[in-house]
């Protein structure tokens, strides 16, 4: 219960990126930090938003497993660029969301992810991982309105930073709907993307998240409703023999 406390109640604030926070080279591009929140304990995390985990799923890759390493970019990237990575998303018009409710938004072009860094962390420090999947009927939602269906990460850096604890949050994005769920045997296609989706961002945390000072052999998948579902899919792959690139998990069902 006070996991879930800490989490409903961040009361953060938002400023530029400083230079207490180094831009990270991936070796396919470097990151600076999009913004830096600052907690209502007075701790500076550093965002790197907007940062690909895969080619975009885009022409010949659609419907396809996503295809790993992410394309190679001249130049600091500071995740801004973007208006929206969000995926397409389709809200049913019976769906108890006033105001979103019968829409639909996104893009295609959408395997990215956010990585939140705690001010004192640095490659090499080896702080444990969680690495998050938002829900939404595997239909809507979105890497940055992953806070809306369970609380906020900042909140839970706050409640460590008051046990002297670090961590690094990761949350990515995977395909939806018509995008991410399509199979059929009568089409050149690869079916339930979306379960892929999540395993390519679990590799890329495994493989990259050192560069952030994060330990890839203590990374926690957690997910939500339809994010935990891709975490049980992963569970029971290959009769659950299937190596996995996490170590633990926490699933809630909503």
């Amino acid at each position: 219960m006070l996991f879930i406390l800490a989490l409903l109640f961040p009361f953060t604030t938002a400023i530029p990126s400083n230079a207490s926070f180094p831009n990270i080279n991936l070796g396919y591009a470097v990151h600076a930090p999009t913004f830096v929140n600052t907690t209502s304990s007075g701790l500076q995390v550093a965002n790197y938003n907007n940062i690909r985990f895969a080619q975009p799923p885009t022409g010949n890759l659609r419907f396809r497993k996503p295809q790993t390493p992410p394309p190679h970019h001249v130049g600091v990237i500071h995740g801004d660029e973007y208006q929206s990575t969000d995926c397409v998303n389709s809200v049913p018009s019976v769906a108890p969301f006033p105001g979103y409710n019968g829409t639909s938004w996104g893009q295609e072009d959408c395997l990215f992810l956010n990585v939140q860094v705690p001010e004192g962390v640095k490659e090499g420090d080896n702080v444990p991982v969680l690495h998050w999947f938002y829900g939404g009927a595997y239909a809507f939602g979105s890497k940055d309105k992953a806070a809306l269906s369970w609380g906020h990460s900042m909140g839970l850096f706050n409640a460590l930073k008051r046990h002297n604890e670090k961590f690094i949050f990761v949350a990515s994005n995977y395909r939806l709907g018509l995008y991410g769920w399509m199979a059929s045997p009568h089409e050149d296609m690869d079916s339930n993307v979306g379960v892929h989706d999540g395993e390519a961002a679990l590799q890329w945390t495994k493989q990259y998240i050192s560069k952030f000072g994060g330990d890839p052999d203590r990374i926690t998948a957690m997910g939500q409703s339809s994010g935990a579902g891709i975490l049980n899919y992963l569970l029971v792959a290959n009769r659950g023999g299937k190596e996995l690139p996490f170590s633990q998990v926490r699933k809630m069902n909503r």
